[in-house]
């Protein structure tokens, strides 16, 4: 507990920080590549104390996906609005200030940021983000599709997780990547083939993967295979 309370303290100071980078490069005080090098930096590290945490595999999927979008950011420009997903880590600032300072208050906050930025504002930043690659850069939307959607799945299954909801098929979402990509490319029969077999994964046979993070992998690869 003693530990709990200690890394708390230093997510919360590190990701207060990078939330008012976020602010000083919208106001350009600061350039979004240096926000983005930092969070890449606090990402990378966070890999050291990821074992002491229970939900150490989705962490390290979601951490994965988030240096790849990182690197993203970093080298393209059609990534301008990557800088909205990084607002999530409100919510870990949050999250970590009542996990050290407990008041009825930041419970509270903790769970009207999660509720209002990862379950109402990061749908729609991901449509935001994937809709702008879409129409920029389609290598882009093939390249990084999928990790820019991992982040809003995990919010979904960490907050099924914690409110025992039982939610079976939320990483079929992944299955949205190729059916856009599809349409836009006109490419009905494989557009076919995907809806057919998204809707062959909602039957029971196919929902008794064991462990969340197992389905997300599988349902990534297979969508990954049908985009290509």
């Amino acid at each position: 507990m003693e530990f709990e309370k200690k890394f708390a303290i230093y997510n919360f100071i590190v990701l207060s920080a990078s939330v008012i980078q976020n602010f000083l490069c919208r106001y350009d005080y600061l350039d979004f590549k240096y926000h983005y090098m930092s969070l890449l930096l606090y990402t990378k590290l966070d890999f050291l104390f990821m074992l002491q945490n229970p939900r150490r595999y989705s962490l390290f999927i979601h951490h994965i996906a988030t240096i790849y979008l990182l690197q993203g950011a970093l080298l393209y420009p059609e990534f301008e609005k990557y800088s909205d997903l990084s607002l999530l880590e409100f919510t870990t600032v949050c999250n970590s200030l009542n996990i050290f300072y407990k008041t009825r208050t930041t419970l509270l906050l903790r769970n009207a940021t999660w509720i209002s930025i990862r379950l109402c504002l990061l749908p729609y930043f991901t449509y935001e983000l994937l809709t702008t690659i879409l129409h920029t850069n389609v290598f882009l939307y093939v390249r990084y599709g999928h990790c820019i959607i991992t982040l809003m799945i995990l919010s979904f299954e960490w907050t099924n997780e914690l409110l025992k909801l039982n939610l079976n098929n939320i990483s079929q979402l992944y299955y949205i990547v190729p059916v856009a990509y599809q349409l836009y490319t006109h490419q009905y029969s494989k557009l076919t083939l995907t809806v057919l077999y998204w809707l062959f994964l909602t039957t029971q046979l196919c929902t008794r993967i064991i462990r969340y993070e197992n389905k997300l992998l599988f349902n990534f690869a297979t969508s990954y295979l049908l985009l290509l």
